[in-house]
């Protein structure tokens, strides 16, 4: 009986340990497992966080060329690239102190992209910031050149009217000096126009006063006294300007005899001397259309001057 007890026991025994062996191999083999597909997955996850930060290393490469592009048109755009160019050395070298680093680990890979990424941005920015720049340099640089190309063709214009404008006056001084009794020619025969607010303008829609001022000089004896004086204002056609009252006709001698019929829109006596400054003052009523105009001054002796100017 005792014999047949042990066994039982020993079979239990044996029984028992086969069960634990049983579970222990169980765990051993769901434990490797798991080791298994930790491992898979930590390598998993590690070659992604290479790729990324090898694909954050070509963005950085290419951003890199970018804006060296961007730089040297800015550079030729004469922009200012004193603080973005030390951004940029600031970046490089840092992105050399990461490529320079050798690590495998999941975080320490992490940590290199954030960086990467961080670094990426920062020149994204930088990039954006030069390109507005570049592209308002771009627009000042057409505006400057359209302005400067309208001024050039101003100035051909310009050079043009006043060409025309000194034959004309030249072709006016021939006429007035047949006109002109001998010892009878005013000096320094200046015409002004002025705006509403006294000053001087060119402009033919911003004309309120047109003053006419000359001087005598050394004339003769028997032109000095009280003499009327005319001021006659006209257009390059011989056209007269308009006048708020009414134009006065007289007929002024000339050296061939034949009398100079004229009509003036101002009047005035004027006591002559041997030498003295005079002047009129036109009021302009109504608008004038830009153009040549002539400003011709008698006397009831003859013709003492003329000019023309041009408004614009």
């Amino acid at each position: 009986m005792s014999t047949e007890k042990g066994l039982k026991n020993y079979a239990t025994v044996i029984t028992v340990l086969f069960v634990l062996s049983l579970i222990a191999l169980a765990i051993l083999l769901f434990s490797r497992g798991k080791l298994k597909n930790e491992y898979t997955e930590a390598n998993a996850e590690r070659d992604a966080l290479l790729v990324e930060r090898t694909n954050l290393e070509r963005d950085l490469d290419s951003l890199k060329n970018v804006l060296q592009i961007a730089s040297a048109e800015n550079e030729d755009l004469q922009g200012s690239l004193s603080d973005l160019q030390k951004l940029v050395d600031e970046k490089e070298a840092a992105v050399r102190q990461i490529r320079a680093q050798s690590v495998n680990s999941s975080e320490g890979l992490r940590r290199e992209i954030n960086q990467l990424r961080q670094i990426r941005g920062e020149l994204e920015g930088a990039i954006g910031q030069l390109q507005a720049e570049n592209e308002q340099l771009r627009s000042e640089n057409e505006r400057l050149t359209a302005e400067n190309e309208q001024l050039t063709t101003e100035r051909g214009q310009l050079t043009s009217q006043v060409s025309d404008l000194n034959k004309f006056n030249q072709t006016l001084q021939d006429q007035v000096a047949q006109l002109t009794r001998a010892g009878i020619k005013a000096q320094a025969f200046r015409v002004d126009v002025e705006t509403r607010s006294d000053k001087l303008t060119a402009k033919a829609r911003r004309t309120r006063e047109i003053n006419i001022g000359f001087d005598l000089v050394d004339l003769p004896e028997e032109f000095q006294g009280t003499h009327t004086l005319y001021l006659v204002l006209t257009d390059v056609n011989g056209g007269l300007l308009p006048t708020g009252g009414t134009l006065v006709s007289a007929n002024i001698p000339t050296p061939s005899g034949s009398p100079l019929q004229i009509q003036a829109q101002q009047t005035k006596e004027v006591n002559l001397s041997r030498a003295q400054r005079l002047s009129f003052v036109y009021p302009v009523e109504d608008r004038l259309k830009s153009g040549t105009y002539v400003a011709t001054v008698y006397a009831d002796f003859g013709i003492l001057g003329s000019s023309s100017f041009r408004l614009r």
